[in-house]
């Protein structure tokens, strides 16, 4: 598989994992089958974010091996202000957020791979569950259009933003292409770190409702 195809294959996956993930959260209204691109239109359950890290002064390849614990202690974090300290019990498991995280650092949009990250930072996207909506709005202050700040203060991260996905799916693919960009630079220097994940990972109910999306319509978002 080229590398080329392999990115063009993994901007169409992320849909499909979004899409999964929302059938599964709304498991209990199949009179009302979710659909990521009414949510997109809708602009208020998806979202992009950006969270900077705070200055840290290790290697690139030293600072990733700790990205999957602070992204997932962030997963953690999020879903306890969203759903409170009863956040981890099975009757509120689907309404945990689904966080896609890609890292990134300075230098990238001009292909360049640093031996030391210089603003280290995630794009991401999340998906939250519409009875969460309020206390998403609690949790974060807008204070540049449509984008919205998280007013916590974190251990990990010095900012934290978010902004509805715009223009649809076609939106959705931009950033996903946009956010691989540091692993297509990394991949170019002859790095193999993998620079995606997904969360929660410890609930992996949700990945049965793959079979739920017809096999063509697992391809429709090329």
């Amino acid at each position: 598989m080229s590398k080329q195809f392999y990115y063009e294959e993994l901007v169409t996956h992320v849909p499909n994992l979004m899409n999964a993930y929302g059938r599964f959260q709304h498991q209990s209204e199949p009179e009302q089958t979710w659909s990521l691109e009414s949510e997109l239109e809708r602009g208020q359950h998806i979202y992009e974010f950006t969270a900077h890290l705070n200055n840290a002064d290790r290697t690139t390849t030293e600072l990733q091996f700790g990205l999957d614990k602070m992204c997932s202690d962030f997963h953690s974090h999020l879903s306890r202000l969203l759903l409170g300290n009863n956040w981890g019990i099975s009757k509120n498991l689907h309404k945990q957020p689904m966080m896609i995280c890609f890292f990134d650092h300075e230098g990238t949009k001009q292909r360049k791979c640093l031996g030391r990250s210089t603003y280290p930072h995630i794009h991401g996207l999340m998906v939250i569950h519409d009875t969460t909506l309020a206390e998403f709005k609690d949790m974060t202050e807008e204070r540049t259009g449509e984008r919205r700040y998280l007013l916590q203060k974190q251990w990990a991260f010095r900012e934290v933003s978010f902004k509805p996905v715009y223009d649809g799916i076609e939106g959705l693919k931009r950033f996903v292409d946009y956010s691989l960009k540091f692993d297509k630079t990394n991949d170019k220097s002859g790095n193999n770190i993998y620079t995606l994940d997904v969360y929660p990972k410890a609930n992996k109910d949700w990945n049965v409702y793959f079979s739920e999306i017809p096999e063509n319509d697992l391809r429709v978002y090329h």
